[in-house]
């Protein structure tokens, strides 16, 4: 079986959620792939030495960019394919093969508020046309696959899950607090947030829920990892407003191999979003052994099992209380540290990939 991948996500400098999905997900297909071969088409050849460019069982593609590339020239350039998958979730309009799109969330259906006007109209009107005709959907979460089915009707037969794996670089590293310390200038026992740039993240909310805790005596400082692009400004208004000057650390990008001892040297790992399709960073931190504050919306609690403090993500009063509660009771750090380890081996990017294997095969035949 041939499978052509729409993998530009692979060559992404600074990788989010989508892109490091799409590279755990390949690299694990193209090791377990088993006699399949894999077309990796992409708009300008790979620099970064990774090894999924030369394994035996993958062909690199190069399609230079241009208008509808992915519409209609993708197709074109992969026609000897028997299936093609696309991580972007847009489909093409040409389609010689059977197309199989990866859905990660539909949070756009609860808070449309957050998405400018463009994207909106892509969702409402283009996601439907290409998943009335994709041959099979997938979907990180058994959440993403029940909104599937109530914003867009999709039948839960045609949909497959496959939920992420946690790296195995993700673990806790022996000198973290070395580390962040040489890095950053920080003290382990801060409190964490990663990966806030989007208001369905609910940015707002954690530093508000940050101010009540330092009201109640933390003194912990409060690090954000990732970019905040265009919600720069306003945090920053708002962090002023609050008196958090000073108190929080803001760490722009932080590459995947430095997140371990991020989060390793952390006190407490929170998570408040209003809506996730997964989770990512949930087990990661888990992996770290740093116990975790998220809330209860979404696919939130399908990733953290019962493993995490699970808040209301409107309420920032018990969001602090939690986090207040992570790092003042050892007894209770400790046991969402050992639950947070059990928790991550329910999650392997090998096993993903032989479920996501078994269904692209079922469907070619």
């Amino acid at each position: 079986m041939k499978i052509a991948v729409e993998a530009r996500y692979l060559l992404a400098r600074e990788k989010t959620g989508v892109e490091h999905y799409t590279a755990s997900l390949l690299n694990a297909l193209t090791t377990n792939g088993g006699a399949h071969e894999f077309i990796l088409v992409v708009d300008h050849a790979p620099d970064d030495g990774a090894p999924i460019w030369t394994r035996p069982n993958v062909e690199v593609r190069i399609l230079a960019p241009r208008r509808i590339w992915l519409k209609h020239h993708f197709g074109r350039v992969t026609r000897d394919a028997d299936i093609a998958l696309f991580p972007g979730s847009i489909v093409p309009w040409t389609r010689p093969w059977k197309c199989v799109p990866i859905v990660y969330d539909l949070a756009w259906y609860d808070f449309p508020q957050f998405y400018p006007q463009r994207e909106l109209r892509i969702y409402r009107k283009v996601y439907p046309w290409g998943l009335a005709r994709a041959d099979l959907i997938v979907a990180i979460s058994e959440h993403t696959r029940r909104d599937l089915q109530r914003v867009y009707g999709v039948a839960s037969e045609r949909v497959v899950i496959v939920p992420p794996g946690v790296d195995r670089a993700f673990s806790p590293p022996a000198d973290a607090g070395a580390q962040v310390k040489a890095r950053w200038g920080l003290q382990p026992g801060y409190v964490l947030a990663v990966g806030i740039d989007r208001p369905r993240k609910n940015p707002d909310g954690l530093l508000r829920a940050y101010a009540a805790a330092v009201q109640q005596g933390l003194d912990a400082p409060l690090v954000i990892a990732g970019a905040v692009t265009h919600l720069g400004g306003r945090l920053k208004r708002l962090e002023h407003e609050l008196g958090l000057g000073g108190r929080t650390v803001w760490l722009g990008y932080v590459e995947q191999a430095a997140l371990p001892a991020l989060y390793a040297a952390a006190g407490v790992f929170v998570l408040p979003s209003w809506y996730e399709g997964f989770g990512m960073p949930v087990l990661e931190a888990m992996a770290c052994g740093c116990p975790v504050v998220c809330a209860n919306t979404a696919a939130l609690p399908e990733a953290a099992g019962d493993a995490a403090a699970l808040v209301n993500p409107a309420d920032s009063d018990t969001i602090a209380a939690a986090l207040l509660m992570v790092l003042r009771d050892g007894d209770r750090r400790a046991a969402l540290r050992a639950a947070g380890f059990e928790q991550v081996r329910r999650f392997d990017w090998g096993r993903s990939a032989q479920t996501l294997l078994a269904a692209l095969e079922s469907l070619a035949r």
